[in-house]
């Protein structure tokens, strides 16, 4: 049987006090430790307090000790995701409705498509200003370590565009595209997640 909310909310409050402050990655513990309770929920003498007390004696030290690894992880995790995305059907379907109206609604009138990567860049960056303003006082590893990921590249990537180079444009644009579509979609999967927070916060 699942714990009630009051349980929830305890076991956030109680690893938020001990240290763990980015809510997505000690939303990733609360269910752990939420799933290992449950588990032990079968029995009749069970005791949420007592047998929660019992488990953090037990794992608090190694829980932290995971924790702490939690931002260099949060890059790996994150750039893995990414990746997986950007096979996933829908992400491919947009982006390439995405590269099609670049091409054709755009091809004769924007020069060699300097300018589109740039908009797009622009565009992608008032998204995050906006979720930014939206989720002040929030600390949320994962998609910091995405928002920088994505920063990361797009600046990167639109020093290889070349106004002399048509073709080598056009590889570059598509794979721009594909790769920022990737990363909204894995934005939006977690801010699915981030309910889950809200809700217990």
């Amino acid at each position: 049987m699942p714990l009630n909310l009051e349980q929830i909310q305890f076991i956030d409050r109680y690893l938020k006090n001990s240290g763990m402050l980015y809510d997505d990655v000690r939303a990733e513990y609360v269910d752990h430790i939420s799933s290992a309770l449950e588990a032990e929920e079968e029995s009749d003498s069970f005791d949420f307090y007592n047998h929660f007390k019992n488990y953090m004696i037990k794992h608090k030290t190694d829980l932290l000790k995971r924790y702490e690894k939690s931002e260099t992880r949060a890059f790996w995790l994150i750039l893995s995701q990414l990746l997986k995305k950007a096979f996933n059907v829908r992400v491919i379907l947009v982006s390439a409705v995405v590269y099609a109206f670049s091409y054709f609604g755009i091809h004769y009138t924007i020069k060699q498509y300097l300018i589109l990567p740039i908009l797009l860049l622009a565009l992608f960056s008032v998204f995050w200003m906006i979720w930014g303003r939206k989720n002040i006082g929030k600390k949320t590893l994962y998609q910091y370590k995405l928002m920088m990921l994505i920063f990361a590249f797009d600046y990167f990537s639109l020093q290889f565009f070349n106004s002399n180079t048509s073709n080598w444009n056009l590889y570059l644009l598509g794979f721009y595209i594909w790769f920022n579509v990737s990363g909204l979609y894995l934005y939006y999967q977690q801010t699915q997640r981030m309910k889950f927070i809200e809700s217990v916060s």
